[in-house]
């Protein structure tokens, strides 16, 4: 027996489903759903893939599209495209509302699964250091340079301020020390 959606966004990502079809195909989705038909789900910048079998055996690719943007953190029914690959002419067949209630006990588990649905997630940034003149070129005709010295990082102490150390509500304090210790300990071992 699945467990019931507790998170108000596993909820609301359920209610997108029965927004997004008709009472006979959401009877359908959710008979899926509680035969765990829907495979694991596979998030990219804007949509969702699944896999869902149907009660005969036959595999069905569903994508979840998030065509707009939404407003708010959660996609309205306007805002999601369904693709199938059944013969169901339907706007949202019951693989794809089965993968929608798939989405939300994915959502249930780990609610960044929304932005990484919605396209919402910010791209990882990362940092170069660009000097004037670097290129190969500049290289061989000793016009280079290399990147500035990283800048040394302070330790951690029981005297730094428990809000910096808070992470995801708990509290990294401990941990990072008992790892620092453990580190110093297989340090000191190698050199033995």
């Amino acid at each position: 027996m699945r467990r019931p959606l507790r998170s108000d966004e596993a909820r609301a990502v359920a209610n997108l489903a029965i927004d997004l079809g008709d009472p006979g195909r959401m009877a359908k989705a959710r008979r899926l759903h509680r035969s765990n038909s829907v495979s694991a789900i596979d998030f990219e910048s804007g949509e969702a893939h699944a896999t869902v079998t149907d009660s005969d055996g036959e595999l069905h690719d569903v994508t979840i599209k998030v065509v707009a943007p939404p407003a708010q953190q959660l996609p309205a029914a306007s805002d999601v495209l369904t693709e199938c690959s059944c013969d169901d002419a339907g706007d949202s067949c019951r693989h794809a509302l089965a993968a929608v209630l798939g989405i939300a006990e994915e959502v249930e588990v780990d609610a960044r699964v929304i932005d990484r649905w919605t396209g919402a997630e910010a791209p990882a940034v990362v940092a170069t250091y660009e000097s004037p003149g670097v290129g190969t070129e500049a290289f061989f005709s000793g016009a280079w340079t290399p990147n500035p010295a990283t800048p040394t990082v302070p330790r951690l102490s029981s005297a730094s301020t428990a809000a910096s150390l808070v992470v995801d509500g708990i509290d990294a304090l401990p941990v990072i020390e008992d790892a620092t210790t453990a580190i110093a300990d297989g340090v000191a071992h190698l050199r033995r």
